[in-house]
């Protein structure tokens, strides 16, 4: 009878042993939990804040460009000439993503007559810049963040020096872009 009771004596004590370290983990997975959602909160913040940077970045790109343009600074001659070497610099299409229509697509878009740009024709290219962004997140291709980033400051020079006159002279103007 006594080695019951010494038994029982024991079990009792691993119990609540292992009910006490149950509640201590139960309240540190509490804790990890919460520092966790703390931490996803912070990285939302910084990514709305990086969003904002990214676009303040472009809008001032765009001012910029607009101000150079009408100083001619940044004629059609160095815009031609950007669109060139964008052209010659087309990363090939490989992977998910940048497929060989999105690319084929691109040519076609440097390849036009810069006369005859048109707004849509600058927001595909902006979806281009997008394409090459996401593939280089699922595929690492480092050319393709490079080029996309390119391809933006391309978008915005045709859009300054090339649409937006257009728009300007069919009283289209303010784009509401």
């Amino acid at each position: 009878m006594s080695e019951i009771i010494s038994t029982l004596a024991i079990l009792i004590s691993i119990a609540s042993s292992a009910a006490g370290l149950g509640y201590w983990l139960a309240r540190q997975f509490e804790k990890i939990a919460r520092q966790f959602e703390k931490i996803d909160i912070q990285f939302k913040e910084m990514e709305r804040r990086m969003e904002r940077l990214e676009r303040g970045i472009f809008s001032f790109n765009e001012l910029l460009l607009k101000v150079l343009e009408e100083k001619d600074v940044i004629s059609r001659t160095e815009a031609i000439s950007l669109m060139a070497a964008l052209q010659s610099m087309i990363p090939s299409s490989r992977t998910k993503y940048y497929t060989k229509e999105v690319e084929n697509r691109l040519r076609e878009l440097l390849g036009k007559d810069p006369e005859k740009y048109t707004l849509e024709d600058i927001k595909e290219l902006e979806r281009i810049a997008d394409i090459m962004e996401d593939e280089y997140m699922v595929s690492g291709r480092k050319e393709l963040i490079d080029y996309a980033a390119k391809l933006r400051v391309a978008a915005l020079v045709l859009k300054v020096v090339f649409v937006e006159p257009k728009m300007r002279k069919l009283k289209e103007w303010p784009l509401g872009y």
